[in-house]
């Protein structure tokens, strides 16, 4: 489709190219998105049961953003479907996780263990273990039991 003058397509999407009180339908209904999104979030609860924060505004959702999370999902299940139906999506097995460390390897950026490092990385990882579980099984016996008195 050829433009109407040379300059036409550079106007194209512009305030200039359109005439004043017009606009599409899918500019009205982004309009409209917005003001429901911005009239959600005008006066947020705080969460901390304090003031809200009102040095820091909050950022103009956006795009996916303002859609509801329902409606992503499907565009998202759409686009994934079209590439496996073309043929363009990305399929992560383990021959290309071996590839990828291969590379990594060739590269020298792969991190290599001594006998030695894996034994403290072991003993490491142990000890937070176990210190985890001293400090969940002292939280325990701390807390109160509350034990119902029984009915006779």
């Amino acid at each position: 489709m050829r433009p109407l003058s040379f300059f036409a397509h550079f106007w194209r999407g512009t305030r200039a190219a359109k005439p004043a009180g017009t606009t599409m339908d899918h500019e009205t209904d982004n309009q409209a998105a917005t003001q429901v999104a911005h009239s959600r979030n005008e006066n947020p609860a705080p969460a901390s049961g304090g003031e809200p924060d009102a040095t820091k505004p909050r950022p103009r959702q956006t795009g996916f953003a303002l859609m509801d999370p329902e409606r992503r999902k499907a565009i998202a299940s759409a686009g994934g479907k079209a590439a496996h139906a073309r043929g363009t999506a990305h399929r992560f097995d383990s021959h290309a996780a071996s590839e990828a460390g291969r590379r990594a390897h060739q590269r020298g950026t792969a991190h290599v263990w001594t006998p030695e490092a894996a034994r403290e990385a072991g003993r490491k990882g142990g000890r937070a273990a176990r210190k985890r579980a001293q400090a969940a099984a002292a939280a325990a016996a701390a807390a109160p039991t509350d034990t119902l008195p029984e009915a006779t």
